[in-house]
């Protein structure tokens, strides 16, 4: 099936993580769905239960473990992400690539006919071949609230689900694991004390979002563009410079309504459904700082196109959304 000029038949899905009973069924059965023709592998770990399940093909990794960081007391997978995400785009064959986690679960085809609309690139700040389409939830600019103080979050995009070119999603991730505990511990190690947001009290020396992205650019990008970025407290006004010119030429970021997906995980801390489901729920505080879509295409026209007319039609929701916290914080 030809959508927008990709043919359905040419992406590869890798779903990856850990297998849900429900929560991965659903997934599967919606890109088989949505993607007719599209091959579908299932990249997990040594002996999980795969009955019931469709796909093409199932890869049981060796599991590289969590590590629980020494100050938040809660456990990184960012190692767990990496290797069933370069197991799956090992075993994949297809021109373009969806990766996604195992719990998401889409709606529709919708974001195919985002992935060329936007031509226009500055050379020096071209990563990717063609542009990558990434989910907004926790592709972040900074954290905290304007009105009370930020934390800029350089080179922070989202690892929940990517679609592009197979070998511009392999670029990103052909990148070595991190060495644990010390990436976790880092911050305790080095006897750096932040209380800054950013971090919510943890010790990691990068988010998995900022490893991922940051080691990839340091691997294949040009020398010289990207300055030696220590640690998460360790930024400054030319990283965030950079950071946006790079979203702003290789990046299309799209709010869950766009992409036409939601998180079928309802359990654990987070309420991943909720805000996947409903754009009023996410708070206020994480809403402000994520690198959203009206945020991206500011900054395409302020970087690739000056001319482009960003669409009335773009601030609508993001207007209801500061309207009803203005209604609340007055409340």
């Amino acid at each position: 099936m030809i959508i927008h000029g990709i043919d359905t038949n040419d992406i590869s899905v890798i779903v990856q993580g850990a297998v849900h009973s429900v929560n991965t069924k659903l997934c599967l059965n919606s890109i088989r769905k949505y993607l007719p023709g599209a091959e579908i592998i299932l990249s997990t770990w040594k002996d999980t239960d795969v009955s019931g399940l469709k796909y093409d093909t199932v890869l049981f990794n060796d599991d590289p473990g969590a590590v629980m960081d020494r100050k938040a007391g809660w456990h990184n997978n960012m190692n767990r992400q990496i290797v069933s995400t370069i197991g799956g785009l090992k075993a994949s064959r297809r021109k373009y690539c969806l990766k996604l986690r195992s719990d998401l679960v889409i709606k529709s085809r919708s974001f195919l006919r985002y992935f060329c609309k936007f031509p226009k690139r500055n050379e020096k700040y071209t990563f990717f071949k063609e542009r990558v389409v990434f989910l907004s939830s926790y592709f972040k600019k900074h954290l905290g609230e304007v009105s009370y103080g930020i934390t800029p979050s350089p080179y922070h995009i989202s690892d929940w689900l990517m679609f592009g070119l197979r070998e511009d999603i392999a670029m990103l991730f052909n990148i070595d694991i991190a060495k644990e505990p010390q990436n976790t511990h880092y911050l305790v190690d080095k006897g750096i004390q932040t209380i800054k947001p950013i971090i919510f009290g943890s010790s990691e020396q990068y988010a998995a979002e900022q490893y991922i992205f940051f080691n990839s650019l340091k691997k294949h990008y040009k020398k010289g563009i990207i300055r030696n970025f220590k640690d998460v407290t360790n930024y400054c006004g030319d990283d965030m410079e950079c950071y946006e010119k790079l979203v702003a030429n290789n990046c299309i970021i799209l709010e869950p309504y766009q992409f036409s997906i939601y998180c079928a995980k309802k359990d654990g801390v987070e309420p991943y459904y909720s805000w996947t489901t409903n754009y009023l729920s996410v708070p206020y505080g994480l809403f402000e700082g994520l690198y959203r879509h009206d945020i991206f295409l500011a900054d395409y026209k302020k970087y690739c196109d000056n001319s482009y007319r960003i669409p009335k039609s773009v601030d609508f929701r993001v207007k209801a959304y500061l309207k009803l916290n203005r209604l609340f914080v007055k409340g």
